[in-house]
């Protein structure tokens, strides 16, 4: 992977930014709540839903929180799981690095497609809340998505233990954009792009945080893969996946500063059509 977590205490902006990856992600996998960590999340799309004045009168929305990011998606995840059993069943898990905002992002077309929660980890040690619920929940099958560096062997090693787990997958690649390429091939490429009757995929700057963030709803709503780029050149592992896939219809996330028209054009090439979504700022 081409980011190394820290071995000291991330900074405070770090955390932050983590702690707003985690609720993103969170309200991707379980769109019906709104996920809050007393740790310091502040997402100003989540805040606008919360009930602020704890009346309980505003209709479907539920605030989840736990006392860090891993407590917070655990939270989520069994929100999440407790919402799918009325009509579903939940047998499988996505666990990511809690450390690194790179991988998680583009997980969640793979969570709609898988029917999983996503769960955090420590890079180097898989918290025992995080094992519990596997075995409360009876899940069998875990994706691991990230290197060695996001989420250690011996984190993989103890999701193997786990009682209720029978198979952990490792999804990754040499880099972000090449492990954003390899989680979409997990997803497929049978979802239609916004009833256009074309298949679909995201394209998002492999460096912008806040649009990478600002997708995932859409992303699990359609149960899309998102694939990451540079700003001025189409990264490889996206090309080739809407090439082998025969992709088409991309919806490019971000203004020209964070994709270039020239991508754009380059992207027109190879599919059918595209949509941008952007706005004056994030």
């Amino acid at each position: 992977m081409d980011f190394t977590p820290a071995t000291s205490r991330p900074s405070r902006r770090l955390r932050r930014r983590l702690a707003v990856a985690s609720a993103a992600l969170l309200l991707a996998s379980a769109p019906a709540f709104v996920a809050a960590s007393s740790a310091g999340a502040a997402n100003t799309a989540a805040e606008s839903l919360d009930d602020h004045d704890d009346d309980k009168t505003t209709p479907g929305v539920r605030l989840i929180s736990g006392s860090n990011r891993y407590a917070t998606a655990i939270a989520a995840a069994n929100a999440y799981v407790d919402n799918v059993s009325a009509t579903g069943f939940v047998d499988t898990a996505i666990v990511v690095s809690g450390e690194s905002i790179v991988d998680a992002l583009a997980v969640a077309g793979l969570s709609a497609a898988k029917t999983a929660p996503i769960l955090l980890t420590q890079s180097n040690r898989l918290p025992s809340a995080v094992a519990s619920f596997l075995d409360d929940q009876f899940i069998a099958e875990v994706l691991v998505v990230g290197g060695t560096d996001a989420v250690s062997e011996r984190v993989f090693e103890a999701l193997e233990d786990v009682p209720s787990v029978d198979t952990v997958t490792r999804i990754s690649g040499e880099d972000r954009y090449a492990t954003a390429a390899a989680v979409a091939d997990e997803i497929g490429a049978d979802s239609e792009y916004c009833d256009t009757g074309q298949v679909g995929a995201v394209l998002v700057n492999g460096n912008s945080f806040v649009d990478a963030v600002s997708v995932a709803p859409l992303a699990y709503a359609l149960q899309i893969p998102v694939l990451l780029t540079q700003a001025g050149e189409l990264s490889s592992d996206a090309a080739g996946f809407l090439v082998d896939e025969e992709i088409e219809h991309v919806a490019i996330i971000g203004g020209t500063a964070a994709i270039s028209e020239a991508v754009e054009e380059e992207v027109k090439s190879i599919v059918v059509g595209t949509t941008r979504i952007a706005g004056a700022n994030r």
